[in-house]
């Protein structure tokens, strides 16, 4: 093996090396990216339930009203 092809295989060596670690570090941000989408949802759906609950009473006062008007 000549010093160039040597010279050659270590530097695809470092790249493979540096490759490897960016994938991983791109693998590890979009698993962080997925979890805080995840969580991003479930609060958006949580608040909604939420907003739900407390204004149910609300809701079914003005149905209620609603019915009322259309039996008249």
């Amino acid at each position: 093996m000549t010093p160039e092809e040597h010279q050659m295989l270590v530097e695809i060596r470092e790249a493979t090396a540096s490759n490897s670690r960016d994938l991983k570090m791109l693998k590890r941000s979009r698993r962080i990216a997925n979890i805080m989408t995840a969580v991003y949802w479930l609060f958006i759906i949580g608040l909604s339930l939420g907003a739900l609950y407390f204004l149910q009473p609300y809701v079914d006062t003005a149905k209620d009203a609603y019915s009322q008007i259309l039996s008249i």
